[in-house]
Protein backbone atom coordinates (compact mmCIF):
# COMPACT_ATOMS: atom_id res chain seq x y z
CA UNK A 1 0.00 0.00 0.00
CA UNK A 2 2.91 2.70 1.22
CA UNK A 3 4.64 2.00 -2.60
CA UNK A 4 1.11 2.49 -4.07
CA UNK A 5 0.29 5.73 -2.71
CA UNK A 6 4.11 7.15 -3.35
CA UNK A 7 3.88 5.85 -7.24
CA UNK A 8 -0.23 7.67 -7.13
CA UNK A 9 1.88 11.10 -5.46
CA UNK A 10 4.68 10.97 -7.96
CA UNK A 11 2.49 11.07 -10.77
CA UNK A 12 0.45 14.16 -9.23
CA UNK A 13 3.66 15.94 -8.67
CA UNK A 14 4.43 15.20 -12.23
CA UNK A 15 1.27 16.02 -13.46
CA UNK A 16 1.09 19.36 -11.43
CA UNK A 17 4.63 20.18 -12.90
CA UNK A 18 3.48 19.69 -16.43
CA UNK A 19 0.47 21.85 -15.70
CA UNK A 20 2.99 24.54 -14.51
CA UNK A 21 5.26 24.27 -17.96
CA UNK A 22 2.19 24.03 -19.95
CA UNK A 23 0.83 27.23 -18.62
CA UNK A 24 4.09 28.97 -18.86
CA UNK A 25 4.54 28.32 -22.28
CA UNK A 26 1.16 29.18 -23.43
CA UNK A 27 0.77 32.92 -21.07
CA UNK A 28 4.24 33.49 -20.76
CA UNK A 29 4.33 35.32 -24.10
CA UNK A 30 1.24 37.24 -23.08
CA UNK A 31 2.61 38.91 -20.20
CA UNK A 32 5.29 40.35 -21.82
CA UNK A 33 5.05 43.30 -24.44
CA UNK A 34 7.23 44.83 -26.77
CA UNK A 35 7.37 48.04 -28.67
CA UNK A 36 7.64 47.96 -32.37
CA UNK A 37 8.23 51.30 -33.85
CA UNK A 38 8.19 52.95 -37.42
CA UNK A 39 6.15 50.06 -38.77
CA UNK A 40 3.86 50.99 -42.05
CA UNK A 41 1.22 49.41 -42.79
CA UNK A 42 1.06 47.73 -45.66
CA UNK A 43 -2.64 45.59 -45.57
CA UNK A 44 -5.52 44.65 -43.46
CA UNK A 45 -7.87 41.74 -43.24
CA UNK A 46 -9.49 38.66 -41.73
CA UNK A 47 -8.55 35.35 -41.87
CA UNK A 48 -11.12 32.32 -41.09
CA UNK A 49 -9.29 29.56 -39.00
CA UNK A 50 -10.17 26.60 -37.27
CA UNK A 51 -14.12 25.92 -36.49
CA UNK A 52 -14.89 29.42 -38.13
CA UNK A 53 -12.99 31.46 -35.96
CA UNK A 54 -11.78 34.55 -37.47
CA UNK A 55 -8.37 36.47 -36.99
CA UNK A 56 -7.47 39.86 -38.20
CA UNK A 57 -4.23 40.78 -38.87
CA UNK A 58 -2.62 43.83 -40.04
CA UNK A 59 0.63 42.99 -42.40
CA UNK A 60 3.44 45.60 -42.00
CA UNK A 61 7.21 46.46 -42.71
CA UNK A 62 7.78 45.14 -38.98
CA UNK A 63 6.59 41.81 -40.31
CA UNK A 64 2.55 40.10 -39.41
CA UNK A 65 0.47 41.31 -36.68
CA UNK A 66 -2.70 40.32 -35.74
CA UNK A 67 -5.29 42.39 -33.30
CA UNK A 68 -7.66 40.42 -31.14
CA UNK A 69 -9.16 40.68 -27.56
CA UNK A 70 -6.54 40.12 -24.37
CA UNK A 71 -7.86 38.68 -21.01
CA UNK A 72 -4.36 37.97 -20.42
CA UNK A 73 -3.33 41.94 -20.42
CA UNK A 74 -6.75 43.36 -19.88
CA UNK A 75 -7.03 44.74 -23.88
CA UNK A 76 -10.93 44.49 -24.58
CA UNK A 77 -11.13 46.85 -27.94
CA UNK A 78 -9.44 45.25 -30.51
CA UNK A 79 -12.32 45.99 -32.96
CA UNK A 80 -11.94 49.46 -32.19
CA UNK A 81 -7.97 49.43 -32.56
CA UNK A 82 -8.43 47.16 -35.82
CA UNK A 83 -10.44 50.42 -37.14
CA UNK A 84 -8.56 52.62 -36.42
CA UNK A 85 -5.40 51.56 -38.12
CA UNK A 86 -4.97 52.80 -41.82
CA UNK A 87 -2.88 51.28 -44.52
CA UNK A 88 -0.01 53.23 -45.80
CA UNK A 89 0.37 55.39 -42.20
CA UNK A 90 3.34 54.45 -40.21
CA UNK A 91 2.57 53.41 -36.56
CA UNK A 92 4.32 52.35 -33.56
CA UNK A 93 2.58 49.46 -31.77
CA UNK A 94 2.87 47.95 -28.36
CA UNK A 95 2.33 44.19 -29.01
CA UNK A 96 2.00 40.95 -27.22
CA UNK A 97 3.15 37.45 -27.83
CA UNK A 98 5.89 36.12 -30.24
CA UNK A 99 5.69 35.03 -33.92
CA UNK A 100 5.00 31.11 -33.78
CA UNK A 101 4.74 29.30 -37.18
CA UNK A 102 3.80 25.90 -37.43
CA UNK A 103 2.02 24.44 -35.82
CA UNK A 104 0.24 27.56 -34.04
CA UNK A 105 0.25 29.96 -36.54
CA UNK A 106 0.61 32.72 -34.05
CA UNK A 107 1.76 36.24 -34.54
CA UNK A 108 2.10 39.28 -32.26
CA UNK A 109 -0.98 40.94 -30.53
CA UNK A 110 -1.17 44.38 -31.10
CA UNK A 111 -2.71 45.95 -27.74
CA UNK A 112 -1.82 49.79 -28.85
CA UNK A 113 -1.12 51.42 -32.03
CA UNK A 114 -0.14 55.06 -32.23
CA UNK A 115 0.69 56.95 -35.32
CA UNK A 116 4.62 57.31 -35.53
CA UNK A 117 5.84 60.88 -35.44
CA UNK A 118 8.54 60.14 -38.10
Amino acid sequence: MGRSTARQGGISVMGLLGLIVLGAVLFGPHLDTQSQTHCTVTGKDRVSGYRGATDSRVYTSCGVLRVSDSIVTGHLRSADTYAAIEIGKTYDFDTEGVRIGWPLSQFPNILEARESSS
